[in-house]
């Protein structure tokens, strides 16, 4: 298993467990866990995108500035994860229709974003390399994705 992979199986196991410490404790871990991914994410990047020194100076701003707000987006589903954890055996119809909408939401408001970024790419990177980009982006994603869906119970 995957740095990453631990880490991400570790915040599902926060999230889904009743701690002592409370909520503070679980948003802790969340972000200590943002931290560790990122890291990994821009040394990944750096090291499977290869860009000449012009294109880094403009191409590492703006994947930071990318990486900030896609935080931002990635809020709702830390929310509806913790929503979940706090609910599962006890969610109603009502529930379950909320936070799948919110879902959704979720993951509209990420794909709106990468469009918009990919656009931003492009105008200093050749399309070849946003696409490099993008497609590392999404790896990523999914192995995170892979280790939530395999941490967090199905709902009863």
């Amino acid at each position: 298993m995957s740095t990453a992979s631990r880490i991400v199986a570790c915040l599902a196991s926060l999230a889904l467990a009743p701690t002592a410490s409370g909520q503070s404790q679980v948003d802790g871990a969340v972000q200590l866990t943002r931290e560790s991914i990122e890291t990994q994410r821009r040394v990944l990047v750096g090291g499977s995108l290869p860009l000449t020194d012009d294109e880094a100076s403009a191409f590492w701003p703006l994947y930071r500035e990318y990486r900030t707000k896609m935080a931002e987006v990635s809020d709702k589903q830390v929310a509806t994860i913790k929503e979940y954890a706090a609910n599962f055996n006890t969610m109603n119809d009502a529930e379950a229709e909320r936070l799948m909408t919110n879902y959704m939401d979720y993951q509209k408001d990420k794909l709106n974003l990468e469009r918009d970024y990919v656009k931003k790419f492009k105008k200093v990177l050749p399309t070849r390399k946003v696409a490099r980009y993008f497609q590392l982006e999404h790896k990523l994603d999914a192995v995170i994705d892979y280790d939530l869906a395999r941490s967090i119970p199905l709902l009863q």
